[in-house]
């Protein structure tokens, strides 16, 4: 399998880092994308949503990942959820989408779209009247190796909640690409039901969705949480990552994907490096060359073998390769580099560069249409547009009347985030450089 994409930076560690998670997800790559070479080498929803865009930014393998796919979603009729688990029928759906936005293939699309409704309404059958995910199906509960979001319990159900209504949306955003508006339709009143019962239900009276960091970063994600209430999230649940020495409430590597996605999308890109460099440095730290199924920095370190936990078991029985685990790899690519695609096969995409404090950065992303490449410098930003691809660019600018110049042109822009970046189009294919005067 040979790498396509690629980061540097000015920081050996992080550098190391998105390779190591790379090369996780890489050992997984095998008949089709187990969960880990050592031990299931089975195909799990949960795990591919996170090394798919691994396995996308890092290789930009097609048959692998289509093949993966329809195995786990199995034969029409579908009337069970994927591995048996609620969340991940929601998941197989977002990875669908995730796959769809990397590739822009439309004919894997139709090949699922019959499964993708006949899984929607599946779904539908496990809420109840309020339209709250209610687990009537008695499926396997399940959202991540925790207490409480390992059983049948009422954060696991608002949890999963929250996975239900990303799956509907994009669900909804895959039908219109079908041109399927019919169906579109019938599942958006349903979307709109599950986020209405969720803020009606599920917010409590501190404006979050709890204190756990699992269920707050997902009520996030999935856009359950308004914006206006992003504050309350992180002041409640979110504000304590990375400062709890000893946690009870353990996260694996897999869910802390989601948890610094939901930091960066809250704003708080600067708090999620930072712990990134704990949590995933903490492994290289202690000599992993792949990325392990479980862990926490508080674990005893010097026989890291009989610390690890994770599926119900401990010490050697832990995978020290998991795809699941690989999560910081994407991170990077789509929150120091920016490079997230909107519309299918990246014929849209949206590059916000942010170094984060470090001193340079640059990288790039295999798409069907060539490779796009971002180089950040303190005073630019240089990217490379391969042909057919709109990009929105978002600069950081330190004061309102600043202008993005776009090789040497200066643009006017469109101020954003409270007039700390301001956004310009490029439209052609070609080599670009963007800087704020």
């Amino acid at each position: 399998m040979k790498y396509q994409g690629f980061f540097q930076s000015s920081e050996t560690k992080l550098n190391r880092m998105w390779m190591v998670g790379a090369y996780t997800a890489h050992l997984c790559m095998q008949d089709d994308i187990w969960d880990a070479p050592k031990r299931d080498r089975g195909r799990w929803m949960g795990d591919l949503d996170v090394s798919g865009r691994t396995i996308e930014d890092a290789f930009d393998d097609h048959f692998l990942m289509e093949e993966t796919l329809d195995r786990l979603l199995g034969a029409a009729p579908v009337t069970h959820h994927v591995d048996g688990i609620a969340g991940y029928s929601a998941f197989w759906i977002t990875g669908e989408a995730e796959y769809y936005r990397h590739t822009g293939s439309r004919k894997q699309l139709e090949s699922v779209h019959e499964r993708l409704v006949q899984l929607l309404h599946y779904m539908e059958t496990e809420l109840d009247d309020r339209k709250l995910y209610a687990n009537t199906t008695r499926a396997l509960p399940f959202v991540d190796w925790s207490p409480e979001l390992d059983s049948d319990t009422p954060e696991l159900r608002m949890a999963t909640q929250f996975e239900f209504y990303a799956g509907f949306r994009d669900g909804i955003y895959l039908l219109h690409e079908l041109g399927d508006t019919q169906n579109a339709a019938v599942f958006q009143k349903r979307a709109d039901e599950m986020k209405a019962a969720a803020q009606k239900y599920l917010l409590d009276k501190s404006g979050s969705f709890g204190t756990r960091w699992q269920t707050n970063a997902y009520a996030v994600l999935s856009d359950v949480a308004d914006p206006s209430q992003y504050d309350a999230i992180w002041r409640n649940a979110l504000s304590s990552v990375g400062h709890i020495k000893y946690n009870g409430l353990i996260i694996t590597p897999y869910y802390n994907y989601y948890v610094i996605s939901a930091m960066a999308k809250m704003g708080h890109r600067a708090e999620a490096l930072d712990w990134i460099r704990q949590y995933w440095g903490g492994m290289i730290d202690e000599g992993a060359t792949s990325f392990w199924e479980g862990y926490d920095p508080s674990w005893y370190t010097q026989d890291f073998h009989a610390s690890l936990q994770a599926d119900g078991t401990t010490g050697y029985q832990a995978s020290l390769a998991h795809g699941w685990s690989s999560g910081v790899t994407p991170w990077i690519m789509e929150q120091i580099l920016g490079i997230q695609p909107r519309g299918a096969g990246f014929s849209e995409v949206d590059i916000r560069p942010d170094l984060l404090g470090l001193e340079w950065a640059k990288g790039g992303e295999p798409t069907p249409r060539g490779m796009l490449t971002v180089d950040i410098r303190r005073d630019k930003t240089m990217i490379d547009l391969p042909p057919g691809t709109v990009a929105r660019v978002s600069m950081p600018i330190s004061a309102p009347d600043e202008e993005i110049s776009v090789n040497g042109e200066k643009q006017t822009g469109e101020a954003e985030e409270g007039g700390k970046r301001k956004t310009v189009f490029l439209r052609s294919a070609g080599h670009y450089e963007l800087a704020s005067h």
